[in-house]
């Protein structure tokens, strides 16, 4: 890396360290191991809190692990690779959207990285449109516990050493199986 890049890299470490435990340390009348306890609880479970909404948009029983050639390329193009390794839940609940900052709505924030994600909902609307004029499937659940649930049964599968993950059609087929039992 270039060394510009890597003395950004250094200030903004040593910023955020500054406000998150130097200052507290420093302003703060409370005892240090208050203001510790403090400080490790609200990065843990904005930690966790993150790992696990991220985990259930592309860990999930029915998502395709595509393996790439000799060369180390994929077969398909970025969007399609989007759409068999990404999923989306909880969509059209706003509570959750605005918890979680459209980050549950995670196909679309792929597709278009920079776009503000007050947007999400109505493009991610386009883009279901597009996929099922196409013939393409678009992974979705309705809540995060179907996520999380989905998550977790990945999980399980692929936590046995003898696990071989599915061709993407059967997956395709178990997947919508799935969907369609929460469905009904």
């Amino acid at each position: 890396h270039p060394a510009r890049e890597i003395a950004i890299l250094l200030i903004f470490k040593a910023i955020y360290y500054t406000l998150n435990f130097v200052l507290p340390f420093v302003l703060l009348s409370a005892p240090w191991w208050v203001v510790l306890m403090g400080v490790l609880s609200i990065n843990i479970l904005s930690g966790y809190t993150f790992a696990l909404i991220f985990q259930a948009n592309h860990i999930f029983e029915g998502t395709h692990f595509p393996i790439p050639d000799d060369e180390g390329n994929i077969e398909n193009n970025y969007a399609i690779h989007t759409l068999e390794t990404t999923m989306d839940f909880a969509r059209n609940n706003p509570i959750a959207c605005w918890l979680m900052g459209c980050i549950n709505v995670h196909v679309i924030h792929h597709m278009f990285p920079k776009h503000c994600h007050v947007h999400s909902r109505k493009l991610t609307e386009i883009l279901i449109e597009t996929c099922n004029e196409y013939g393409i499937r678009y992974n979705e659940l309705p809540t995060f516990r179907d996520a999380a649930q989905y998550h977790y049964a990945m999980i399980k599968k692929l936590s046995k050493p003898d696990t071989k993950v599915p061709a993407y059609e059967e997956q395709n087929i178990l997947a919508l199986q799935r969907v369609n039992a929460l469905n009904n």
